[in-house]
């Protein structure tokens, strides 16, 4: 079952017969054994043991930000329709009907008992028998899961950004905490390890400098804030704007450019389409796709794509550059990661969420099997010599979920990551991304470091506002 979790409401039922409010408050609810319990519901290997007793209606503020248009016109039809529910269901009002409530992500409410499914029919507004869904189960997507709460009002929903600025600031401090010792070999590091944001080093930059990990992840959120929305086009002539006239960099001049990167905008220029410009062999399986990928995260993230949309943004986006399936499909195990980081998951969650996914429906068996040791879970426990902090993309998904889960903080996490040697920026990069969403304490003294850090926060800043403001369009095109 593909159960990608909504970014709102990560969390929700208890797997216990406690009461509504019990489940509600409690603190450690895990939304991914719920979505498996209610699927072996449907297939009757399993009862259901809890009791609904309040009217349908949507918490839209426990994760505090702006939901998509399909959950918004989901939440006023549920809303609309909550009495109706109750005069249809008048059974309900003495708590002990025994039926589940839930939400698939097209927008239909499901009901579940032991012998019966319903769902209810928004037109109609009634029950409808739903013997057929155990044939589509497979096909049902509970990636939208509302908890049952009565607080929406029709007010402007705020949106929290913080998980978003930190995560990007975790990855731009991150990498340029990689920079001076890039390439240095891990005895040498074990020698004399970095400790705080120092200068000069293997690529002779003043301290605070970073590469083209933030150099190409600032081109992306800007073309997202001029565009309005993707556009590979544009994306990749700001790339070429980089390479070829130092735009988007700490101090105004280029350096450090994969071969993969530089061969795949050398085929943009000569006229191929831009999803086509990225190398397809497997020698062409470097970090350079995964290391700009947080735009897409974030993007995917606050519209509330699909896994389906998800994925073909994903693996279009790592074409640009990297279009060999590896390369894809890293990327997409760190979006899916990153999205539950972003909505609120525990980084444990997070991994339970990934090693219980089923990626066989978009990637090959040859392409999941490189990753065994990140979908088994295994490489979080594993010894620090057997992590390799290479270049290669799998291995630095491996690093950095490594750093993640072997530290408390995000001063620990991306100071493992650089003392790994190697690859030290990108590896410390993605790490910074992840562990700056889950902790938000990314130390003021190495951002105030950080060269151009003003150029990172007014991309930022236009990259939300406009994401924002689109949304908005939509929604007030809607309402006329």
């Amino acid at each position: 079952m593909d159960n990608k979790n909504s970014r709102l409401f990560d969390k929700s039922f208890n797997i216990s017969p406690l009461s509504i409010d019990e489940q509600l408050s409690s603190s450690d609810v895990d939304s991914i054994k719920y979505l498996e319990r209610l699927k072996a519901i449907v297939l009757g290997e399993e009862k259901p043991n809890i009791i609904i007793d309040k009217p349908l209606t949507v918490d839209i503020y426990s994760r505090g930000y702006k939901p998509t248009e399909k959950e918004i016109e989901t939440i006023r039809r549920i809303n609309d329709m909550e009495q109706d529910i109750l005069d249809n269901e008048p059974d309900r009002k003495n708590y002990n009907n025994g039926y589940e409530y839930f939400i698939t992500e097209d927008g239909r409410i499901i009901k579940i008992k032991e012998d019966a499914t319903y769902i209810f029919d928004i037109d109609s507004k009634e029950w409808e028998e739903a013997s057929s869904i155990k044939d589509e189960l497979e096909n049902i997507r509970y990636s939208k899961l509302f908890n049952f709460r009565d607080y929406y009002n029709g007010e402007e929903f705020e949106f929290d950004d913080s998980k978003y600025r930190n995560s990007l600031l975790g990855f731009v401090v991150g990498d340029a905490l990689g920079v001076p010792v890039e390439f240095k070999k891990r005895f040498s590091l074990d020698k004399d390890p970095v400790k705080d944001m120092i200068g000069d080093g293997t690529h002779h930059k003043p301290k605070g400098t970073f590469s083209d990990d933030t150099s190409m992840t600032l081109a992306e959120l800007d073309s997202i804030k001029e565009c309005g929305d993707i556009n590979f086009i544009d994306i990749m002539n700001k790339f070429v704007l980089w390479m070829t006239s130092g735009e988007y960099t700490s101090t105004g001049d280029f350096f450090d450019i994969g071969n993969t990167t530089r061969d795949s905008l050398e085929r943009f220029l000569k006229g191929a389409e831009p999803v086509n410009s990225g190398g397809k062999e497997q020698f062409d399986n470097g970090n350079g796709s995964l290391m700009r990928m947080l735009p897409f995260v974030l993007y995917s993230h606050y519209k509330g794509l699909t896994d389906e949309e998800e994925t073909e943004l994903i693996n279009q986006a790592s074409s640009l550059t990297h279009a060999h399936e590896v390369s894809r499909l890293g990327c997409k195990i760190y979006t899916d990661f990153l999205e539950q980081i972003l909505g609120g998951s525990s980084k444990e969650e997070a991994l339970e969420f990934i090693t219980s996914k089923d990626y066989s429906d978009s990637y090959s068996g040859y392409a999941i099997s490189n990753y065994k040791k990140v979908l088994d879970g295994s490489i979080v426990k594993a010894d620090r010599d057997m992590i390799n902090s290479s270049g290669y993309v799998v291995s630095t998904l491996e690093a950095s979920l490594w750093c993640l889960f072997n530290s408390n903080s995000y001063e620990e996490a991306v100071l493992k990551a650089v003392n790994l040697g190697d690859d030290t920026d990108t590896v410390a990069a993605i790490t910074g991304s992840m562990a700056g969403a889950l902790y938000e304490d990314v130390p003021d003294k190495w951002i105030s470091n950080i060269n151009n850090i003003e150029l990172v926060n007014n991309i930022y800043d236009g990259f939300m506002d406009k994401i924002e403001s689109k949304s908005n369009e939509q929604d007030d095109i809607k309402k006329r």
